[in-house]
């Protein structure tokens, strides 16, 4: 899954303990910050956002990035290449 930062913080017993209960691992998207990956062993990564200067539209973002990372993972990227 991909929960974005606030998304995240609502999980019930907080993402840590919905990373556990799911085994994977979650990319927590941060905007302009990148994103974090929560490892079920309690671990975390994090990749940095890219430096994007000029008008910006962020419409479709979270689901560019979903699918990027979905398409990483099924070649057998591990979660870092993914993110």
């Amino acid at each position: 899954i991909k929960p974005n930062a606030n998304e995240s913080h609502s999980l019930p017993g907080g993402i840590k303990a919905h990373v556990q209960k799911l085994g994977k691992p979650v990319f927590v998207t941060e905007g302009e910050r990148g994103i974090t990956i929560y490892y079920p062993d309690g671990s975390t990564e994090r990749v940095n956002a890219y430096n994007v200067e000029g008008p910006i539209d962020p419409v479709g973002a979270g689901d560019s990035v979903s699918a990027g990372i979905a398409l990483a993972m099924g070649a057998g990227a591990d979660p870092m290449k993914a993110a």
